[in-house]
């Protein structure tokens, strides 16, 4: 560990001198435009790192797979993030009008699609011609056997410290967690993909986490995660079959939503968005996820059938009885003998079918109608309030109106209507417990560089679905009642401002909330453009009641939390250069401040060389006005880190293709506290204000 620590001291000093160096140069345009999206949607919000990697791996498996632009229905086009009825119908109408698509670059010629989101949806389209036999007939078939890919990924990463509970360090004085960690400190996957065109696709990942036991203790077969998935598309009147591991949507996410949510700041271009797709799990990391087969059958052209069924272990902490539920753990870790107790304790059974009706796309009004069924069994009894058997524990009272037993179900409707102008669309479900879930949106296009959005929402504190996932202040369908209002306006081609507000009602508890409460989020953002430069910026003020205890008395009071965000992005050919700094103050029984400003570089040259570099400065009062941060890593990861305390991070990463079916990619990243001299708690716990990691990726592909 000695040499690490030299290797991290001379690579700190060579990243310090190169990203100086590299300071003026750019940010390449290697970077996905989804990436960019997904950063701007979860930035400052109250969704966390979990669910931020979800959002990653779901659009990136979408990256994968993308959908041919010539083929696609309503219905596949709603996979995609971001798009709603309005733009897919002008895309749809445009193909009718004037043939298939020759390139994807086509799009911008569509009124509702701009530059910056043709970019975007390039990356989940593709343009192929859809005539002449199937791909599964005898002749194709042949063909799709002779073009299968192979890809192998391997990555690593390599701490160059110890945390307090490694079992390499010794016990110092203090030190209480020595060798609690049941594994190495290294971090890595091994990920297989088998593809025929975009028609058939197996997929294989294994991985495991930093300090998890591999091939020991508990992991007999290697890796601690495991997920496989076999995925056919379009095999006749069979839309999609996916057998293994996967994700699941009906309609707005009443009933069923093991995807990500739609934030309020995507939810601008998102209004009227129902979905009714299944998508591949193929993460390193264990998240809410399926393990079955899922089904999209087309019944006629116009309606659709989508069926599944799972059965699966998931973890859970039990209650003391030792027998019930006290909360189930969809994003575990298992590195201690603590964690690895609930590793797979509990057995879960799902079963869901929806059944969709469009009509056709040539009416001048247009409408969706879908029916879902959801249902949910467990081997235990949930029981989220209890702290012991039968007693309610007053610190859980919050949870009361959680779900509560072995079997639950959610029955919804989804519906939508439209014209050229106006879109309604909605959800309504009900729950084994007869309470009511609603969500209902209108966007109303007045000219083409106007339109207003508005989102009503009513969960009733006694609904609960157990994979519901929608639109709210948390992404929860509980428990909430509010209004959303939105605008988005183009005067000039290259200036775009949008803003929103929202108003929230809690009726029942929240953690850390006695209470009703009330919430108000308000944020407006500019963005202008013109040739290479785009600039923006935004400012949001979100406000929430919270307990404030004065006096030994709790009362409820007010928190602000107010963000100003600038950002200014060069972007040609070879390289982007990217500068965004952040401000924010909150205020409640005091009040605290604090700033970041970050510097990204890429350069790319000769189709086989990349470069990326990046620098942030942070300084906060406390953990409330925490900053965020994005950068790039490796494939199939995502960063998305908060800051808090006063401190630089650094990272430095190459890419070389070294040939065209061989690609490494090297990254360093290190962390400096100016405050502090300890990084993190518990077993996680660095003794030193420092953490540089090291991470190595192959990629093969035959």
């Amino acid at each position: 560990m000695t040499i690490l620590r030299n290797i991290s001291r001379y690579l700190n000093i060579a990243l310090t001198i190169l990203l100086l160096q590299f300071a003026h140069c750019a940010l390449a345009a290697d970077t996905a435009p989804w990436e960019e999206y997904l950063h701007d949607m979860f930035e400052s919000s109250d969704e966390g790192a979990a669910d931020y990697e979800a959002a990653f791996e779901q659009l990136t498996e979408l990256a994968q797979c993308p959908l041919n632009i010539n083929k696609a229905e309503v219905a596949d086009f709603l996979q995609i993030p971001g798009m709603n009825l309005n733009i897919i119908n002008d895309i749809l109408e445009y193909r009718e009008r004037y043939g298939n698509f020759k390139t994807l670059s086509e799009m911008v010629l569509i009124p509702s699609v701009d530059e910056r989101l043709q970019r975007y949806l390039s990356c989940f389209l593709y343009v192929e011609n859809t005539q002449g036999e199937p791909w599964y007939s005898k002749k194709q078939l042949k063909k799709s056997l002779s073009s299968l890919q192979h890809t192998v990924i391997a990555t690593v990463t390599i701490p160059t410290y110890y945390r307090a509970g490694d079992r390499g360090l010794a016990a110092a004085t203090g030190n209480k967690y020595a060798g609690a960690f049941l594994g190495d400190p290294l971090k890595h996957s091994l990920r297989y993909q088998l593809k025929s065109r975009n028609n058939v696709t197996f997929n294989l990942t294994g991985g495991k986490t930093a300090a998890e036991p591999f091939f020991s203790k508990g992991n007999t077969l290697g890796y601690d995660t495991y997920s496989f998935n076999l995925i056919f598309n379009n095999l006749g009147r069979f839309r999609r079959i996916i057998i293994g591991h996967f994700r699941a949507q009906y309609g707005m996410g009443l009933s069923l939503n093991t995807a990500f949510t739609m934030g309020k700041q995507s939810m601008l271009s998102s209004v009227g968005r129902l979905t009714n797709a299944f998508t591949p799990h193929s993460s390193a990391g264990d998240s809410k996820h399926f393990q079955g087969v899922a089904v999209s059958y087309d019944l006629s052209p116009r309606l659709q059938l989508s069926s599944f069924v799972s059965c699966q272990y998931v973890d859970a902490t039990l209650c003391a009885d030792t027998i019930t539920v006290s909360s189930l753990l969809y994003s575990p870790q298992h590195r201690t003998i603590a964690e690895m107790k609930r590793k797979h304790n509990t057995v879960q059974t799902d079963v869901g079918v929806h059944l969709r009706h469009t009509s056709s796309v040539a009416r001048k009004t247009q409408w969706l109608l879908g029916l879902s069924l959801v249902g949910t069994t467990f081997n235990r009894t949930l029981n989220p309030t209890y702290g012991k058997a039968d007693t309610i524990s007053s610190s859980r009272l919050y949870r009361l109106y959680n779900p509560h037993g072995r079997s639950f179900y959610n029955v919804a409707v989804d519906y939508t209507l439209r014209n050229r102008t106006v879109t309604l669309s909605g959800e309504t479900a009900i729950n084994d417990k007869g309470a009511v879930a609603t969500l209902n949106t209108a966007l109303w296009r007045l000219r083409e560089d106007l339109s207003l959005s508005l989102v009503q929402r009513y969960y009733s504190y006694r609904y609960y679905a157990i994979h519901g996932s929608a639109f709210s202040s948390g992404s929860g369908v509980q428990n909430e009642s509010g209004i959303y209002l939105a605008a988005q306006y183009h005067p000039l081609n290259s200036f775009t401002i949008e803003g929103y507000t929202d108003i929230a009602y809690y009726p029942w508890l929240k953690y850390r909330i006695s209470g009703s409460s009330y919430s108000w989020d308000n944020c407006i953002t500019a963005t202008y453009s013109q040739r290479k430069w785009t600039f923006s910026l935004r400012y949001r003020a979100n406000s929430r009641q919270r307990d404030l205890t004065i006096d030994g008395r709790k009362q409820m009071a007010w928190r602000t939390d107010q963000r100003l965000r600038t950002i200014a992005v060069y972007n040609s050919e070879h390289l982007m250069l990217k500068t965004q700094a952040e401000v924010c103050r909150l205020s409640f029984d005091s009040s605290s401040a604090g700033f970041i400003i970050s510097q990204q570089a890429e350069y790319s040259f000769l189709e086989r060389f990349n470069a990326y570099a990046m620098a942030t400065y942070f300084a906060t009062d406390d953990y409330d006005s925490r900053m965020y941060a994005h950068e790039r890593t490796t494939l199939y990861s995502s960063t998305l880190s908060s800051y808090y305390g006063k401190g630089i991070r650094l990272a430095l990463m190459f890419r070389y293709n070294i040939t065209e079916r061989l690609m490494a990619m090297v990254k360093a990243g290190h962390t400096r506290y100016f405050n502090r001299n300890t990084i993190s708690s518990g077993e996680r716990t660095i003794f030193s204000n420092r953490q540089t990691d090291i991470d190595l990726q192959l990629k093969f592909r035959f």
